[in-house]
């Protein structure tokens, strides 16, 4: 699972948050290292050293925006295994850190005292396979929102690990049309349940007119500074723009590529912002822009960007990098640099308050609550498929 807290918008955050409405959560957070451990410890990383040794209590009740509460329990450190090039060296270090993981969620699940729960993998079948079956779970699903075998940072056992995990399952639950084509050829039970928006958080930055005011027109983009965009689209942009502000609002994971983009005087690099700030960085942008690179990892994506520009009313300009025909009416692809470039000038010059109107109209059928009900009911096919195999056997 990814990090609770954190400085951006993380799918299963808004998923399992709105789930507390009406079920009883239990977030096992990021498993950290004995590398992050130290480094905390010694005021090198923001990580929870104290709650990961055990020294301030690992679970936690949190209060969240929706008005639940979900229990987050901070797992004990593990030794760091990615390093491994030995594919059966590897599984036995996992083996034995994932039992650990384990025995650590066991614990907090008898002091909430749940009964045979039903267990969602968020993106993690490094601990999926070890940890399969030692919960009791009456249901063991996959949560896949990225193409594991394309992600940089766990290429090397990722795949191999997803394909195991896969097996294991009761099923999956895809984000975009592309990953449920893959995964589903691993795994059957397969379903489909996109990405969803904050629309009450983001439609706060919703203005009925352009922002006025400025000398320049603002193009936003909302998301890290890393290896999914198109950086050479992105300086074409800049200087075939030169009139226009480019505003980047989130991570520098690219050190590299910031330094390229701090070089043109009409670009502004934000750093990340917490989520509740973001509706003033949309309400000062014109327009929204995904500018992603067209490859084997971002044809797998369904942006949370896009729905959070069109809650905001933002007229949107993206590459043809994926398959998300949904928004063909509503937002703009473009196929070239060129295409981008003049998209973006249409785009600005023929917005208008109903074309905003019906963009947020548009968003809000696409909000996370709605997507939780749509998850509820599959949840539902899952276990009554499951129970449906077990009569037969």
């Amino acid at each position: 699972m990814p990090t609770w807290e954190g400085d951006y918008m993380k799918t299963i955050v808004q998923i399992m948050s709105l789930l507390a409405k009406r079920h009883r959560v239990l977030y096992v957070d990021y498993t950290f290292t004995w590398k992050d451990a130290l480094m905390g410890a010694v005021g090198k990383q923001n990580a929870p050293w104290q709650r990961m040794l055990g020294l301030s209590p690992r679970l936690r009740k949190i209060k969240t925006r929706f008005g639940s509460e979900v229990h987050v329990l901070t797992p004990p450190p593990v030794l760091p295994a990615n390093w491994i090039s030995s594919p059966k060296l590897y599984q036995a270090v996992m083996a034995q850190e994932g039992k650990k993981v384990g025995e650590s969620v066991q614990r907090a699940i008898q002091d909430l005292g749940f009964q045979n729960p039903i267990v969602i993998n968020a993106f993690s079948p490094f601990f999926g396979v070890p940890m399969a079956g030692i919960l009791n779970e009456s249901l063991l699903v996959y949560y896949c929102y990225d193409e594991i075998s394309a992600a940089q940072w766990c290429g090397r056992h990722g795949a191999a690990q997803e394909k195991v995990f896969l097996e294991l399952a009761d099923g999956v639950i895809t984000t975009s049309e592309a990953l449920l084509a893959a995964k589903k050829k691993l795994n059957p039970n397969a379903y489909l349940v996109k990405n969803g928006v904050d629309y009450t958080l983001f439609h706060q930055g919703y203005q009925e007119l352009p922002p006025v005011g400025d000398k320049q027109k603002v193009i936003g983009y909302l998301g890290s500074v890393d290896d999914r965009i198109d950086a050479d689209l992105l300086e074409y942009c800049f200087q075939q723009m030169p009139a226009h502000k480019f505003v980047i609002t989130g991570r520098i994971m690219s050190q590299s590529m910031a330094d390229r983009f701090r070089k043109y005087t009409n670009v502004e690099l934000r750093g990340s912002r917490q989520p509740e700030q973001l509706p003033a960085e949309v309400a000062g942008f014109h327009a929204g822009m995904i500018p992603f690179a067209c490859n084997s990892f971002t044809k797998n994506i369904y942006p949370l960007k896009i729905n959070e520009y069109l809650a905001a009313g933002l007229p949107v300009v993206m590459t043809d990098f994926a398959q998300l025909e949904e928004f063909s009416t509503i937002a703009t692809v473009a196929g070239s640099k060129e295409e981008f470039v003049n998209k973006l000038h249409q785009v600005l010059e023929s917005d208008t308050p109903a074309l905003r109107s019906k963009r947020a109209q548009f968003a809000l059928q696409n909000s996370w609550e709605s997507r939780v009900a749509t998850l509820e009911e599959v949840l539902q096919d899952m276990q009554e498929k499951k129970t449906a195999r077990a009569a037969v056997y």
